[in-house]
């Protein structure tokens, strides 16, 4: 299999797509998925959750919802609970009976309270809270933040780097397999991307401006920081230390103040901890390492079935020798010291996009092969998915290898200049900007 995938994609990657081609894709996937519907799923957790984050914080959004027994998660153990609910919120009668139009507003359903409730950073509850609270958004148009930043970001690129890197950005977005009808919908979920987006739009043309755009977006997602890796300037570090440090002050309006931030740091704590036994949305080099497979239909039965069976235990460091034989690659690139060092939701593999503006074309289309070959391969009932960290790793280890390769050649064109200036300069270009 591996051989024909292998082939497939040599044939593929030799190809020269039309730009014309590439946007008219991506053309017909915005007119199929662009929606004017909120999930219920993501609009009850992150509309109502950072709406009302002064009452239920990070732990009690799902005891306070229900009035009866019913299902749910606990959200400071993460074991399930069929109990009666305790809300032990300081809710106004007025601002409780608000709460609980909002949670029907949202479209919810009880099953939501399975997951692993709100975990917005307390920068994001703090701007995207007072919006709700100031009826500035409501459950009926927050779907449209993400759709007009992930849109104005496209834009920008195309303003910034071409049409043709940013019609690749666009692919990758609409083309993932985790986010398929699940890019649009939620409110603000994805605000961290076109953000970053931006930044490294701008910092590859020695924008200094996009450091702090990168700073907002580490703010409401935290993990975007490690797009700074690439770019050694003192001068983006200091924008970006400033950036960064201004917007978590903005965090203390979250409603809880300090206290917040005490509470997300323990809700994030409780989390990576969960999600490093947990069979489905869970990546990263520790968790890709151990070979643990991801079952995703027994992961979506766990859900059904109201059980405490989707969590797995698995023994770490099944050989630790990988880890000394490809650590050194994966850190070696910004993307792969994120996925070395982190355990990240699935979700997050969305910052690969950044991967047309970085680097060369043919690593763009490997991504896209990746996006497309991963789905379809459930059609025909020979699922990758399980496979889908290896594969992932394996591209960030191929591109740590090239970056290794450079320095080294870079060192010997150095040395080699004194007789050999043109020789060298010509040695040491970068491959992976050429392809």
């Amino acid at each position: 299999m591996i051989y024909i995938l292998s082939a497939v994609y040599s044939f593929i990657a030799s190809l020269r797509i039309p730009t014309i081609f590439l946007w008219t894709i991506v053309c017909l996937a915005l007119g199929t998925s662009l929606s004017d519907q909120s999930q219920g799923w993501g609009m009850y957790h992150y509309y109502v959750g950072a709406k009302y984050f002064e009452e239920v914080g990070y732990f009690d959004l799902y005891e306070c919802t229900i009035t009866e027994t019913t299902p749910r998660r606990d959200l400071r153990t993460y074991d399930y609970r069929l109990d009666d609910p305790d809300c032990t919120s300081n809710f106004t009668p007025e601002r409780y009976q608000q709460f609980h139009d909002d949670i029907i507003a949202s479209e919810f359903y009880p099953q939501a309270m399975i997951d692993k409730g709100y975990n917005g950073s307390p920068t994001w509850t703090a701007i995207f809270g007072t919006l709700a609270n100031w009826n500035i958004i409501t459950p009926h148009n927050a779907h449209l933040i993400d759709i007009v930043v992930l849109v104005s970001a496209l834009f920008f690129c195309v303003w910034t780097v071409g049409w043709r890197k940013s019609a690749y950005v666009a692919l990758i977005v609409l083309t993932f397999y985790g986010t398929l009808d699940r890019v649009w919908g939620h409110y603000a979920q994805w605000v961290w991307l076109g953000v970053a987006l931006v930044g490294v739009c701008q910092l590859e043309k020695k924008n200094a401006f996009g450091a702090i755009m990168i700073g907002i977006s580490a703010s409401l997602a935290i993990f975007p920081m490690f797009l700074m890796l690439k770019y050694r300037d003192m001068k983006y570090f200091i924008l970006f230390g400033v950036s960064l440090l201004s917007m978590l002050t903005v965090g203390f309006a979250n409603g809880r103040g300090l206290d917040g931030y005490f509470e997300f740091i323990d809700n994030m704590q409780l989390h990576s901890s969960y999600v490093k036994e947990e069979l489905c949305c869970n990546v990263g080099l520790s968790h890709t390492l151990t070979w643990s497979q991801n079952p995703y239909q027994d992961y979506r039965l766990c859900f059904i079935e109201w059980n405490d069976t989707c969590r797995t235990s698995y023994t770490r460091g099944t050989n630790p020798l990988l880890y000394f034989v490809t650590l050194p690659f994966v850190l070696t690139s910004p993307l792969g010291v994120m996925h070395g060092l982190l355990s990240l939701s699935i979700y997050y593999y969305l910052i690969l996009a950044v991967i047309p503006i970085w680097y060369g074309e043919r690593w763009s289309r490997l991504i896209l092969f990746i996006n497309v070959v991963l789905p379809m391969s459930v059609i025909f009932n020979v699922t990758l998915l399980p496979y889908r960290d290896w594969i992932y790793y394996l591209f960030f280890v191929a591109i740590g290898a090239i970056h290794v390769i450079q320095v080294i050649q870079s060192a010997v064109g150095n040395h080699q200049q004194g007789s050999y200036t043109q020789i060298a300069q010509r040695y040491v270009s970068d491959k992976i900007q050429r392809v």
